[in-house]
């Protein structure tokens, strides 16, 4: 069996959890491998009470009470912070922007796709290099899932970019603050790729 470093860890205990925890609103699954860390973080325009429930399953899975608190004048954040199966888990829903919620749309993507996808990328993530990856999201729009690569690489960004995105079929383009690109994982999915 290939060796899994603290990334593909992640994605693995992150998988566990959100099997535990059923289906969930749509998420930003972000992965720290530095910091031992999953972000769990509610995305769309709904109200707050849509991801309560969300929110409250996760805090009994971590043994943990959720609480609500403001983040900016008129942004409040009902989160919970906890350890599962030796990392940290923070999970996060904010109040919707604006004043009133957008219509939410059909949603075609599910939560056991987003624990398949953490698993089928395992091992393609155990190969990455983490003194340049900062943070891979898994994101869902709810029409399909994005995956997100965070590289910091000051010196170099062209360079870790493509180290990064390897053998995958890609298309990098140098920014004015950084570069970043997009290639075709094993899976089919896209991967975003943004270096600061």
């Amino acid at each position: 069996m290939p060796t899994v470093n603290p990334l593909g860890h992640l994605m693995g205990q992150a998988a566990v959890l959100l099997e535990h925890a059923g289906d969930l609103p749509r998420l930003c699954v972000g992965l720290r491998a530095g910091d031992n860390a999953v972000q769990l973080k509610s995305l769309g325009h709904e109200p707050l009470s849509v991801h309560r429930g969300a929110i409250d399953r996760i805090a009994e899975l971590l043994g943990a009470q959720a609480s609500m608190h403001q983040v900016v004048e008129q942004t409040y954040a009902y989160s919970v912070q906890g350890e599962w199966e030796s990392i940290t888990v923070q999970a996060m829903a904010l109040t919707p922007n604006g004043r009133h919620p957008a219509v939410p749309r059909a949603r075609s993507t599910t939560t056991a796709d987003t624990v398949a996808l953490l698993r089928d990328l395992r091992s393609w993530a155990s190969a990455l290099d983490l003194t340049q990856a900062r943070k891979l999201d898994i994101l869902d729009s709810g029409a399909a899932l994005e995956v997100m690569l965070h590289i910091d690489s000051p010196g170099n960004r062209e360079g870790a970019a493509q180290e990064l995105a390897g053998s995958l079929p890609n298309q990098l383009d140098r920014w004015q603050h950084g570069s970043g690109g997009q290639a075709l994982l094993p899976t089919g999915h896209t991967l975003i790729i943004h270096t600061l």
